[in-house]
């Protein structure tokens, strides 16, 4: 692979989604901006209320969870 393709099949745009994506997001997860937020700030409520469970409290760790459950968060505490 020459170096002009190997930079081009690496150009990653980090936190870039495609409009396509976001409809699949939005459709299939029930990910809006709004749910996004409301659903984070809920999941760090429940586990700031469970002593025993210790985790990683950024964003992107918590959506991958939240993702799993379409952004309800109590169903994860179940």
């Amino acid at each position: 692979m020459s170096n002009a393709n190997s930079e081009e099949a690496f150009n990653i745009r980090v936190g870039y989604y495609r409009p396509e994506t976001m409809e699949i997001a939005k459709n299939e997860l029930r990910e809006t901006p709004e749910i996004k937020e409301a659903a984070i700030k809920e999941l760090r409520e429940l586990l700031h209320s469970c002593p025993d469970i210790h985790y990683r409290d950024d964003d992107d760790f918590l959506i991958i969870f939240l993702r799993a459950c379409h952004f309800i968060p109590r169903v994860l505490l179940k």
